[in-house]
């Protein structure tokens, strides 16, 4: 992942900053937008044929697990564009018994997501911090368990579950600023990405 991340880095200086500024020579400031907006848009069309195809594969003859694996592979590419969303669908992955494999989906899901964050056991608080300073995808498993269990902390991450589908949701905490020597009022979003698994 470094070596791709630095070689995009590298084309962006090398190529990418020559031909903005050929296309703006040629066409104006907004041509060089215009063709970023041509080109991501043939990628979003790559991207949704080579899924398609993928899906196939894998699938074979069953169309429902055709279906959730679209919607799985459709969702990881949603993690890493989230920036740009204000609204996330949540995955729930779920199994009449035991040892069916949701443990082992969620772990496949943390090599691919955008940012995993993988518990099986945390607090409101560190959830919503982590949130707000890394824009997390929040991978929960045994959810059941976890809901199971009557606590503040888990009304604190019911919280976050439930408000945090949509951009601009957040809660508030009062902070002790340091540098002031003050209490603040300080906002802490809730919107991430989320996958949870359970019975």
């Amino acid at each position: 992942y470094l070596g791709i991340l630095e070689l995009t880095w590298a084309g962006a200086f090398l190529i990418g900053a020559p031909a903005a500024g050929w296309l703006i020579d040629r066409g104006g400031w907004e041509l060089p937008f215009w063709v970023v907006a041509g080109l991501q848009t043939v990628a979003l069309l790559v991207l949704a044929l080579c899924l398609d195809a993928d899906v196939e594969h894998v699938a074979g003859p069953r169309p429902a697990l055709a279906r959730d694996t679209a919607a799985l592979a459709r969702w990881v590419v949603h993690t890493w564009t989230i920036a740009s969303a204000v609204s996330t669908p949540y995955i729930l992955i779920t199994a009449p018994e035991m040892r069916a494999g949701k443990t082992r989906l969620l772990e496949v899901l943390e090599l691919v997501v955008h940012e995993p964050e993988a518990t099986v056991d945390t607090s409101g608080p560190s959830l919503f911090r982590a949130i707000e300073e890394q824009q997390i995808t929040l991978l929960i498993d045994e959810i059941d368990e976890f809901f199971r269990r009557r606590s503040e902390d888990t009304a604190a991450v019911r919280l976050v579950i439930n408000s945090g589908y949509r951009r601009g949701k957040s809660v508030h905490r009062t902070e002790f600023d340091k540098a002031e020597k003050t209490f603040k009022v300080v906002k802490f979003s809730t919107f991430s990405a989320k996958a949870m698994a359970g019975i």
